[in-house]
């Protein structure tokens, strides 16, 4: 009950604190944002030659294009031998994926019908209770499909609402590490559906705090991970616990807790209330309206001046 109350309490205060004090802000970006549409038609592509050879994942839809753009763009110019898989949530029209190949011509475009008939191969006669999950969640597919496409045992996961400032070293060098399974940027706090202490004693191992998926290292999952988390679910249903929203972040952090191995990024990555630091040298621009608005107030503007 006192949970209950706990979590609507932080509702609340999310509303009045992150939310409605920034509705002007969210108001005055989107004739900046229009514009900033205009100029991806005028920055350069990516080149295919340089860089390392690595495996970029993004999960995307229509409405934040622009933003999917700006965020691939600005990490792949320093990886630009590297391979960018799209992978569509079933919005992205043919002219969005059009443009995005004009920036990165390489890409790799997954379709959400071709993850979805993969999925129910993959994962419905062995894993019901996670394939059930995925259907339900449209953020689970960060947490699986990923994991079904690409050739490389490890990859970097990035949401559409990060931006890249300069050569992110610390993550290519985690990423290059055969020591290191998972490596993640903090966030502001540990939002989790369950409380760290509550759900570190349901799975059994311990959990990292303050896990964000914004910009995140994976190792690529087998057998082991799936089935983790299938009883992770399988444990937080029968708790009570939603496996709604951000649910899949915290699935990530389970699995990392269990392989073990996990390194979070340093304080450039992680996400912060307020200015974007000019030591950043990535951004997650959380879904918070206190937040997004600077991805195009201060982040483009930063992008385009370098």
């Amino acid at each position: 009950m006192m949970r209950q109350i706990r979590k609507r309490l932080g509702k609340i205060k999310c509303v009045l604190i992150d939310e409605l004090p920034y509705n002007n802000a969210m108001r005055s970006i989107s004739d900046q944002r229009e514009e900033y549409r205009q100029r991806l038609n005028e920055i350069p592509p990516v080149s295919g030659e340089g860089g390392a050879d690595v495996e970029v994942h993004m999960l995307c839809g229509t409405g934040v294009a622009d933003m999917g753009m700006w965020a691939s763009w600005s990490l792949m110019r320093f990886i630009p031998a590297g391979t960018f898989v799209l992978h569509s949530d079933g919005s992205l029209t043919e002219s969005d994926v059009e443009r995005w190949k004009r920036l990165i011509p390489e890409l790799t475009y997954v379709t959400k019908e071709e993850r979805d008939r993969t999925c129910r191969e993959r994962l419905d006669d062995i894993y019901p209770t996670l394939a059930e999950w995925r259907r339900e969640n449209p953020y689970s597919s960060k947490a699986i499909d990923v994991h079904f496409y690409g050739k490389r045992s490890r990859m970097i996961v990035l949401d559409s609402d990060v931006l890249c400032f300069s050569m992110p070293s610390e993550l290519l060098r985690n990423l290059a590490d055969p020591n290191v399974c998972f490596s993640w940027n903090e966030d502001e706090r540990t939002s989790y559906t369950i409380e760290l202490e509550q759900l570190q004693k349901m799975v059994g191992h311990s959990v990292p705090e303050l896990f964000n998926t914004g910009v995140l290292v994976t190792k690529r999952y087998g057998e082991e991970e799936f089935s983790l988390l299938n009883e992770t679910i399988q444990k937080c249903i029968a708790a009570g616990s939603s496996t709604e929203g951000w649910f899949e972040q915290m699935l990530t952090a389970v699995v990392a807790g269990k392989i073990g191995n996990g390194l979070p990024l340093g304080p450039d990555y992680r996400v912060v209330p307020g200015r974007t630091k000019k030591s950043a040298v990535m951004r997650h621009y959380t879904g918070v309206k206190r937040t997004r608005f600077r991805f195009f107030k201060e982040g483009i503007p930063r992008l385009l001046e370098g």
